[in-house]
């Protein structure tokens, strides 16, 4: 389990980008699925609502689960973008002087 673990600390963006890919799948062929399920009068008359009304929440909730984590990918994906950003660029290296620690800080911020 801890390997689990750190994997996924490890890798936030591509698990969120995996379990992303698998409720797509689960939505875009589960809708279909229910559709056809009542697509003829013959269908409808033999359809059990109860079983039927279950799929249709359980396709609904993983589509509003696979939203939010949509919403979480693109949060994820900002962050890694904006610490790229950060640690790309470094004036004390570029001037080939020792870092103190205090370039992109708040203090900094804040004089301007």
């Amino acid at each position: 389990m801890n390997q689990v673990t750190e994997f996924i600390g490890k890798n936030d963006s591509l698990v969120l980008y995996v379990l992303f890919a698998l409720q797509c799948c689960c939505v875009f062929l589960g809708f279909p699925l229910l559709l056809f399920a009542c697509s003829s009068t013959e269908k409808r008359l033999n359809l059990k609502y109860g079983q039927w009304m279950f799929k249709w929440v359980l396709v609904c909730f993983v589509g509003k689960w696979m939203l939010d984590t949509y919403d979480l990918v693109e949060k994820q994906i900002a962050k890694e973008n904006k610490q790229e950003e950060v640690s790309e660029f470094n004036p004390y290296k570029l001037l080939h002087i020792k870092d103190d620690g205090s370039f992109n800080t708040a203090l900094i911020h804040s004089e301007y």
